[in-house]
């Protein structure tokens, strides 16, 4: 995602600069000079003065155990020790909202990623040439019911549907993982519907799928993904569809219901 991100700010005429994390940025998208250790929110901060930038714009899979202690890429330094003072164990969803809030407070503001990098964005229908049966249908209308009742601090923005009922949800694990942990606990047939979380603020993250996505749902027999279209970014699109068609899986976007309104 980082990629096509700076491929989509670079082909919208704008000038970019990549910045990332030791021992998690790819490291053929960021040269060694513009790597910080997660946590150095002052050697950020300094860092985007230095090359003036004037938005940030935040992409790429963030796994929230990195930020666990002891973690040999986590070095956080007064600024975030003292921004993460008093936060609860766990809370991940929060502490990324108070580093982006803190960052806006000291006129660095952080872009929304579905304005962004709206080309990227999943748009209403299928994403390849097999289209969902009916009862997939009703699985994603289960689906987004069980999601829009989650509760805001929780990180996970999917889960998994068979028959109507909801049989596993996303943790910090990712979806990869929630499909495999769905095939084998429910077995064949499980649809997995994916969408902006209640309250998601789209500075930090938004649902993303791409290809490997597809070629982990290959793995479930008959099982089926959606996506809330306009909240969910695609990797690829071209090779989401090729997959899909490839292993004849649904993979299709289902019409938002607004979820990020008012964020």
């Amino acid at each position: 995602m980082p990629g096509q991100a700076a491929r989509c700010l670079s082909a919208a005429g704008m000038d970019v600069t990549t910045l990332g994390f030791e021992g998690i940025s790819d490291p053929d998208l960021v040269a060694p000079g513009d790597r910080l250790r997660l946590g150095q929110v002052e050697g950020l901060m300094d860092r985007m003065r230095a090359s003036g930038v004037t938005t940030l714009l935040i992409v790429g899979r963030f796994d929230p155990t990195l930020a666990a202690s002891p973690s040999p890429v986590f070095e956080p330094d007064e600024t975030a020790r003292r921004l993460f003072a008093g936060a609860s164990q766990g809370a991940h969803v929060a502490w990324m909202s108070t580093i982006a809030d803190f960052l806006e407070e000291e006129g660095l503001p952080l872009a929304r990623q579905d304005v962004l990098l709206a080309p990227l964005l999943a748009q209403v229908g299928p994403l390849g040439e097999v289209s969902p049966s009916p009862s997939q249908r009703a699985d994603v209308e289960a689906g987004k019911a069980a999601l829009a009742e989650q509760s805001p601090g929780v990180l996970g923005q999917a889960v998994a549907v068979k028959g109507g009922v909801v049989v596993a949800r996303e943790t910090e694990e990712g979806t990869d993982a929630l499909i495999r942990r769905a095939g084998r606990e429910a077995g064949p047939g499980i649809t997995i519907v994916k969408a902006a979380r209640p309250g998601q603020d789209p500075r930090l993250d938004l649902p993303a799928i791409g290809p490997e996505t597809v070629a982990v749902l290959a793995e479930v027999p008959g099982a089926g993904l959606a996506v809330e279209a306009g909240a969910t970014l695609v990797i690829d699109a071209a090779a989401v569809a090729r997959a899909a068609n490839a292993h004849a899986r649904a993979v299709w976007a289902f019409e938002a219901d607004d979820a990020l309104e008012g964020a």
